[in-house]
């Protein structure tokens, strides 16, 4: 059960690090691409 326990934690860990890395990709890159043709 344990053992359950911590299999089911890392796998929401690395689900959460997967969206947290999607919306940084999509929120954080178009602003950096506006921001490089802006000051271009």
């Amino acid at each position: 059960m344990n053992v359950l326990i911590q299999t089911s934690t890392s796998f929401c860990h690395i689900i959460c690090l997967g969206v947290a890395g999607l919306l940084s990709h999509f929120i954080f890159l178009p602003q950096i691409k506006m921001y490089n043709t802006s000051y271009i």
